[in-house]
C-alpha cells in the first residue's frame, strides 16, 4: 500500500578457505518505498577469505533505498572484505578495534575495519 517502506537489504556473508573471486555482482541495497514511505537500508556484505579478486565488471553494492514521493531514503549499508588475515588478528579486530596495536597490524594486514562513531 501507500506506506509500505523499502525493504532492507539483508546479508551477504561469504567465508572461504582460500580464494573467493567475483566475476558480476553481489548487491545488498535497500529497496525503494512506497508513495508515503521511505527507503529501506542498505544491507551488509562480509567477505572473508585467503586471496580476494575480481573480474573487470566486479561490484559489490549496499546502497539505501530511494524513498517514495513523501519518505526519506534508506541509509547506507556495510561492505567489509578481510583477506590475507591470520585467525589471531580477526580474534584481536573483534575484540577491540580501535586499539592502537589492532590498527598498527591492520595496516600491516592491508585491512581496514570502519566501525560507527
Amino acid at each position: 500500500g501507500y506506506y509500505d517502506g523499502g525493504r532492507g537489504g539483508g546479508v551477504i556473508w561469504v567465508q572461504a578457505d582460500k580464494s573467493v573471486r567475483v566475476d558480476g555482482t553481489l548487491g545488498a541495497d535497500g529497496r525503494r518505498g512506497m508513495d508515503l514511505s521511505g527507503g529501506g537500508s542498505g544491507g551488509s556484505i562480509w567477505v572473508d577469505c585467503r586471496d580476494f579478486s575480481g573480474g573487470s565488471d566486479a561490484l559489490l553494492t549496499a546502497s539505501g533505498g530511494i524513498a517514495g514521493s513523501h519518505g526519506g531514503s534508506g541509509g547506507g549499508g556495510r561492505i567489509a572484505i578481510w583477506y590475507g588475515m591470520r585467525d589471531v588478528d580477526r580474534d584481536m579486530i573483534m575484540a577491540d578495534p580501535d586499539n592502537p596495536a589492532v590498527r598498527k597490524r591492520l595496516e600491516q594486514a592491508r585491512a581496514t575495519v570502519a566501525a560507527p562513531p
